[in-house]
């Protein structure tokens, strides 16, 4: 028995309907203005853009058709509780062997329990038929009917409408904010009164950014309670806006009146501040001109069905936090929260109610709430996928569950706001998002924000202590307490840190103060004190302050987390093979189990950015907590070809990621160059995957497009030449080791001549220089092996001791302490006399000149150069960056290991290639002095065999060379 594609629809429509209260889902409806054409399913839901859903048995060659000949369609409000025009529609393939189901009930069981029962769907958006967007690309995504209902969750949010949303919102908080700017030249002391309302520094420059800040923040604070508003309309007698406009109270009284019956109700978080800043703008008839723009901009907002996705405030209100710079608290993107949040929440055992209400979440650094917001989303999913009506828990989860903390007091109101509108019609009566203490306290203490977890375990709560503060939104709710944080008590810590380093500031004046602690208008002596706090504080711990205060929220996040729990973060790339994040990386080798790292390959570093706006690249870590490690120190990197651009793209690539992990087939980078897993999406392999050890080395395989790359190099540094096309058995060995272990690295640019404790001045180099400097990359003259030295140092009074013993490591080897690949030809130098090093090329001594040679031959073929890439810092686009520390502990050819024969050879080699001129890196494959240099190392200097190497050489170089952090630019 063949059943009707209308009964399935029906089956498949309740089920759906039941895994989200919200929706209301309709089989076999006509449901357009102007049309009769009939839908399998709709999907409506308040706040989010309706769905059409077309279904049809595989093969199903025209359901595609069916699905886009909706788009641009309008809905009948008076056939549908919904108005608007359809911009999204899911085509499904039904499997076939549902075909064979002989009865109605074996077939609502089997697609509602059965996992082998998969779906294949597709993605199609814009607004008319021959004018859409597919996702994916090409093929369908697979999943049972709780991953399709998850996909149709995410396809009722609009990239292109949360787009022109941000749009919208930022118009409108530039509008109001103009507007408002005009009060405040007619009533000065409002400034002051509004900073003293947010709690935030704002210092007047003399350019107007400051106050430009100031308002901005005011005005997305209110718009954004505008917004709540319309989600709250219709109960406790609560109006909307349009209703205001109706009754002629759409002015300041009208909604001061409105938003203090919300307060009476709850929703202190969201209408408190939003409260104060509108009831005091003056003089009043500013208040209309900026009341009329604020609710046409919530009108609009609720109207493109976009208001209820992650952080849409956040997207804006973030860009105007003043003190970011010095706080380095950047705005994680929506996509990149939902991707972390799906990758280390497990969708197992949620059935049982309890598991939400014992789960535990937290974000020390929260900024505006957007990866603990996508937590909380994430569970809240979960858990209305099982039929669960899921507001219920919504008060227990704003009173017990969700801790987020944040420094600056406007960011922790639009946390709490994100956090409130997973059910905005559901009143708790307190918070646990928290102001963590900063600078100078009133008792002559001082404090560093959330960092101070790691020595006690409470907080205040948002609305900072002195006067007794309510703090529940209820008239009688007035108190003053402080929130228990305890260690060991997290189910999962989900972070971006801040990324600010324990320097000293750059800003002209800024002599004396260190950057991370500049912020809210931090005094110098404080500053002095809090860097002192951060050390007694981290002690024992993971933290290294050359790489910054990242690393200490990663050690609060570890304090904090219970057995078994999962930590989830954001970090700079440079946290997998810098030196300073050693100690961080020996944490989660030793402490934590089934690790999961997730980058991005692209040429740009903006490209490989999770963060908003940081232009560096990141890295995500999830890791589970074990006192009992199982997976004798492993993780799996995973390189993404390209981020992904939407919520549901997010979802979608952790789903794929996951599945390309739990095959058990995963490709080792022990396994020699046969490249990584491939993560597949629909028909498109998004990135690859690899299983690697967790080594004390750094963590260089990650993010490599081409794993074959990763595996080649893995081998050549463990002494085995094996290139792609060879035979396992024809791999060469090779004498590679540790620089450190055959040879002297000289000193750091900041003991020779770099900053004012420097042995040596720096003066133009003259004819007869009496301590010669190599210290400039020059890359427009440096094209051959030999340069010349560029500057000369003078010793300083009273540094001679220093200066003597920096002297004492003179050499004729340099190796470049960075490499822009594109620009840059040569990545070892030679003088022709010993010179001292400088910033950009530090020194390397060897007992001989010829042992120097070799080097300088070895660090500029293809091999050396790709040692150095995988080796250094890849943080910056096409720039590997290589500190002193990290130069003494990179793989190299010990040239130590070379006979007195090859010596010769290498004298005659030097001479011969001294003057050729090489091209930039990044052109390796097609520099025809690099590809000779590299035949006379290998196979005339080292023996090799060349007809079992020169073919898979030249795959591996141009390899190399199409690296997005080489050379090639991807699209």
């Amino acid at each position: 028995m063949k059943f009707k594609e209308e009964l399935v629809n029906g089956i498949i429509a309740n089920q759906l309907e039941k895994m989200n209260p919200k929706w209301t889902v309709t089989p076999e409806i006509a449901s357009f203005i102007d049309s009769n054409k009939r839908v399998d399913m709709l999907v409506t839901c308040f706040g989010r853009q309706p769905v059409v859903i077309e279904c049809e048995w595989s093969p199903a060659y025209s359901v595609e058709g069916e699905a886009s000949s909706r788009l641009g369609a309008k809905l009948d409000p008076a056939k549908v509780n919904h108005s608007g025009e359809i911009n999204s529609a899911v085509a499904v393939r039904l499997p076939q062997h549902l075909e064979g189901i002989v009865n109605v009930q074996d077939l609502e069981i089997a697609i509602k329990r059965n996992s082998d029962v998969t779906f294949e769907y597709a993605l199609l958006t814009g607004e008319f038929v021959n004018n859409f967007v597919r996702f994916p690309s090409s093929g369908f995504i697979s999943g049972t009917i709780v991953d399709l209902a998850t996909f149709i969750d995410n396809a009722g949010i609009s990239g292109d409408a949360l787009f022109e949303s941000i749009q919208v919102l930022e118009s409108g908080v530039v509008n109001v904010a103009n507007i408002l700017r005009y009060a405040i030249s007619e009533l000065e002391d409002w400034k002051q009164h509004l900073a003293e309302i947010l709690k935030q520094n704002f210092e007047d420059n003399g350019d107007g950014k400051q106050l430009d800040q100031l308002l901005a923040i005011a005005t997305a604070i209110m718009i954004n309670a505008m917004m709540y508003q319309q989600k709250l309309a219709g109960n406790n007698d609560i109006r909307s806006i349009e209703q205001l406009n109706v009754e002629s109270r759409c002015d300041q009284a009208g909604f001061l009146k409105e938003w203090e019956k919300i307060l009476n109700l709850n929703y202190w978080p969201i209408f408190h501040l939003a409260y104060e800043l509108l009831a005091h703008i003056t003089p009043r008839r500013y208040a209309f001109g900026a009341l009329e723009s604020m609710a046409n901009t919530a009108i609009r907002l609720v109207q493109l069905g976009v208001s209820d996705s992650s952080d849409l405030a956040g997207a804006v209100f973030q860009r105007f936090i003043g003190d970011r710079k010095y706080l380095a608290s950047f705005y994680t993107r929506p996509e990149s929260a939902t991707l972390l949040a799906h990758l280390s929440i497990s969708d197992d055992g949620w059935e049982n109610a309890k598991k939400m209400t014992e789960f535990k979440v937290a974000d020390y650094a929260c900024g505006t709430g957007t990866l603990i917001h996508a937590a909380y989303h994430r569970i809240n999913q979960l858990v209305q996928l099982t039929g669960q009506d899921t507001s219920q828990y919504h008060a227990h989860m704003m009173d017990k569950a969700l801790t987020a903390c944040d420094i600056v007091p406007s960011a922790a109101h639009l946390t709490a706001s994100m956090l409130s509108s997973v059910h905005p019609g559901e009143a708790y009566d307190g918070t646990r998002v928290l102001i963590s203490e900063y600078g100078e306290l009133e008792d002559g203490r001082v404090a560093i924000g959330s960092v101070e977890l790691l020595d006690r375990a409470t907080l205040a709560p948002i609305f900072p202590l002195g006067a007794p503060t309510r703090i529940t939104g209820r008239k009688e709710g007035f108190s003053n307490y402080m929130v228990e944080t305890p260690d060991n008590s997290q189910n999962l810590v989900i972070m971006n840190p801040p990324y600010t380093r324990a320097m000293s500031d750059w800003k002209e004046g800024g002599e004396g103060t260190w950057k991370q602690y500049r912020g809210l208008a931090t005094g110098i002596e404080a500053q002095k004190r809090m860097r002192d706090r951060e050390k007694e504080l981290c002690k024992n711990s993971c933290y290294n302050g050359h790489a910054g205060l990242s690393t200490a929220f990663v050690a609060v996040a570890d304090q904090k987390l219970k057995p078994e729990g999962v930590i989830a973060l954001v970090l700079p790339l440079t946290s997998m093979h810098g030196v300073s994040w050693q100690k961080v990386r020996k944490m989660l080798r030793d402490k934590y189990t089934k690790s999961f790292f997730v980058a991005i390959a692209h040429d740009d570093p903006s490209g490989q950015a999770w963060s908003a706006d940081t232009n560096m690249a990141e890295c995500l870590v999830v890791a589970q907590k074990s006192n009992f490690l199982k997976d004798k120190h492993r993780g799996l990197f995973a390189t993404l070809y390209k981020r992904p651009i939407s919520q549901m793209e997010a979802v979608e690539f952790a789903r794929a990621i996951l599945s390309s992990s739990s095959n058990g087939r995963i490709k080792q980078l022990e396994d020699g160059p046969i490249g990584g897993s491939p993560i597949i999406l629909g028909d498109e392999i998004i990135g690859e995957i690899i299983d690697s050890p967790l080594t004390d080395d750094p963590w260089s395989w990650i993010p490599i497009k081409d794993q074959a790359i990763s595996q080649a190099i893995y081998s050549l540094n463990h002494g085995r030449l094996f290139l792609p096309r060879m035979k396992e058995n024809g791999a060469i060995g090779i004498e590679i080791n540790q620089i450190s272990t055959f040879a002297q690295v000289g000193w750091a640019a900041n003991n020779i001549g770099n900053n004012k404790s420097a042995a040596f001045d720096r003066r133009p180099i003259t004819d007869a220089a009496t301590y010669p400097m190599l210290w400039a990359c020059r890359s427009e003259v440096q094209r051959n092996l030999v340069v010349e030295a560029d500057q000369e140092g003078a010793i300083r009074r009273g540094k001679s001791h220093n200066a003597n013993k920096i002297w004492g490591m003179r050499s004729r080897a340099h190796l470049a302490a960075e490499i822009g690949y594109t620009s840059q030809s040569i990545g070892a130098a030679f003088t022709k006399n010993e010179t001292i090093g400088g910033r950009s090329w530090p020194n390397i001594k060897l007992p001989t000149i010829e042992h120097e040679m070799a080097f300088c031959l070895w660090g500029n073929t293809t091999l050396g150069l790709m040692q150095y890439w995988y080796h250094a810092s890849r943080q910056q686009g096409k720039r590997g960056i290589l500190p002193v520390s990290s130069i003494a502990t990179m793989p190299f050819l010990n040239v130590l290991s070379l006979s007195t024969k090859q010596l010769s050879h290498v004298k005659r080699l030097f001479k011969e290639f001294e003057e050729k001129e090489f091209l930039p890196v990044s052109d390796s494959h097609q520099d025809e002095t690099r590809i000779y240099l590299d035949h006379c190392v290998l196979f005339d200097l080292l023996k090799m065999n060349q007809k079992l190497l020169e073919n898979p050489l030249s795959i591996l170089r141009q390899k190399w060379c199409f690296e997005p952090s080489v050379g090639r630019k991807t699209s």
